[in-house]
């Protein structure tokens, strides 16, 4: 039997260790391993490709020197992979967004993706995708037919349901899950101690990266330096930061090195091993951060964090584990100390919070995006 063509779209391969999580958890999800189909997948960059027997492509890379003919050239090879893939999967992350440089470019190029498959009669599907901010009149038409077409689509969110629903997709045609890294089974609960002592730490430059404001980030870094130095003093706990990114994004390590060096602690860097990672971020007793798959996996594995809320995601998480007390908006980090002695006083509560959430979603209905998702694949 002839092998299917699949294409796995997403921001994988930049050195990001929440791509990287999501990535490696919808190949294990699709048990892709098991050769089934000849596995494409995009990427960033070929430094970064993953050690399995598929063929990395990049969309968007310097063909030419002139940026108008880059980018039709770029364009092109997107179609024309399109008319050789059996099935594409949009895989996890916040796929569809507008940017103020770009505006509806990349969900248009989606839409025509989509359009192909369904005119050849082949599958696109959306995969624990997030909705971020869509505005003009082109990337709201386009994302409504991306996902009225759409062979089988589900979100990691109900805001994202409810845009998308609001836009005038049907209804049936959106069911709700969850992150793709909450179905990995890669996972096992961590048994962190009543008395915790190891407090991860994961800080990176917003307000020279999604907001810029020299003032606020004044304020911002001292803050946090406060913070670090009072939970390590004063608390005495053992601070170890972990860095998502190295030199893209927020610069996750560039920051917390600029800022945070003349602190004794330990820096761990993502560096593409994800199963290293996830031991180091297990070891801890309890997190603090930013990266909305730090606070993803420290509620994986029952660890009680304390948000910043860099984008909405972030809240959302922690609303949806009842923790709606221990996010921070990204101006109210004078409150870490605050919040932080507060999770210390009730620390087994926490947990027990996170687990009865796990307990009360391991049912049927939780796993049901993933199995209609099969069944998708293989009908």
């Amino acid at each position: 039997m002839k092998k299917k063509n699949l294409l796995l779209w997403g921001y994988y391969g930049a050195n990001n260790f929440g791509d990287d999580l999501i990535f490696e958890s919808l190949i294990q999800i699709l048990d892709l391993h098991s050769q089934k189909f000849n596995l494409f997948y995009t990427i960033k960059n070929k430094e970064y490709k993953y050690n399995l027997d598929a063929q990395p492509l990049i969309f968007f890379d310097k063909k030419h020197k002139n940026k108008r003919i880059n980018f039709l050239l770029n364009t092109w090879f997107v179609l024309k992979t399109a008319f050789k893939m059996d099935i594409i999967i949009i895989g996890g992350g916040t796929q569809y967004f507008e940017l103020d440089t770009r505006k509806p470019i990349s969900i248009a190029i989606k839409y025509m993706v989509c359009c192909i498959m369904k005119l050849r009669g082949k599958k696109f599907i959306n995969a624990g995708v997030g909705i971020g901010e869509v505005h003009s009149k082109i990337g709201l038409f386009c994302l409504k037919n991306i996902f009225s077409k759409a062979s089988y689509s589900f979100v990691r969110d109900q805001q994202s349901k409810k845009f998308l629903i609001r836009i005038g997709v049907p209804e049936n045609k959106v069911i709700l899950g969850e992150d793709l890294s909450y179905y990995a089974p890669i996972f096992s609960q961590n048994d962190s101690l009543k008395n915790p002592k190891k407090i991860g730490l994961n800080f990176f430059d917003y307000f020279n990266y999604i907001i810029h404001d020299n003032e606020k980030n004044e304020h911002f870094i001292k803050d946090l330096k406060n913070f670090v130095q009072w939970l390590k003093h004063e608390k005495g706990l053992e601070p170890h930061f972990f860095a998502f990114q190295k030199e893209t994004g927020g610069k996750d390590y560039l920051f917390i090195k600029k800022h945070f060096s003349t602190i004794d602690a330990p820096i761990h860097i993502y560096q593409s091993n994800i199963n290293d990672f996830i031991h180091l971020i297990k070891s801890m007793d309890l997190n603090v951060g930013m990266r909305y798959h730090f606070a993803v996996l420290s509620l994986q594995h029952q660890i009680p964090f304390v948000g910043l809320n860099y984008q909405p995601k972030v809240r959302r998480e922690l609303v949806h584990f009842g923790l709606e007390d221990f996010v921070l908006e990204m101006e109210e980090t004078p409150l870490l100390h605050e919040k932080l002695d507060n999770m210390l006083c009730s620390f087994e509560e926490h947990k027990k919070r996170i687990k009865n959430h796990f307990n009360q979603n391991n049912n049927p209905i939780k796993h049901s995006p993933v199995e209609q998702l099969l069944d998708s694949i293989d009908g």
